[in-house]
């Protein structure tokens, strides 16, 4: 059983989507640089930087692509929105940081996969990052103490709600 919880790919809609197109924008990118090599008086400069450009973009998104196609090993679980009073992935959290009482921040909780794509949104957090794994499972009103690298944080969990951008596309395009 634990196997099969091993092999399970949770991420956002939102990835998904930016995930597939980039892998379609890559695949064209490497055809057509493919076909400007052999045309004669090809310009080995632009040929040379744009096949690095999209090398690099394959780098960048090489984890999610490798981990998204390989739905045969595993399964892909889009996060929905959370509609329970304890945090987990799909959850919005209102937050107070102790060192600014009086100003909410609001977090989302999407996995780490979600975190490693171009322009996630402003408040998105893994689920496995310090501040993400102390507040799974929490409720508003809780209290969280998280070391964090530039020292230690304290939360008041002011209000869960189920997150609303998990499928935004307004930073994809």
């Amino acid at each position: 059983m634990k196997k099969e919880i091993e092999n399970i790919i949770y991420l956002t809609s939102r990835t998904k989507k930016l995930v597939e197109r980039k892998m379609l924008e890559n695949k064209a990118k490497l055809q057509e640089l493919s076909r400007s090599v052999g045309s004669t008086g090809a310009d080995t400069d632009r040929w040379h930087s744009e096949l690095f450009r999209t090398l690099q973009d394959e780098l960048a998104i090489g984890h999610a692509v490798s981990q998204i196609t390989k739905i045969t090993e595993g399964e892909i679980v889009l996060i929905e929105p959370n509609k329970h009073d304890t945090v987990g992935l799909g959850s919005s959290i209102a937050v107070e940081f102790s060192s600014k009482k009086g100003h909410q921040n609001t977090l989302t909780i999407v996995s780490p996969l979600d975190m490693v794509m171009e322009d996630t949104p402003l408040g998105w957090i893994s689920s496995k990052s310090p501040i993400g794994k102390a507040l799974i499972g929490r409720k508003t009103g809780d209290e969280v103490a998280v070391e964090i690298p530039k020292g230690k944080v304290v939360l008041k969990i002011i209000d869960v709600f189920p997150a609303n951008d998990l499928d935004s596309e307004e930073k994809i395009d």
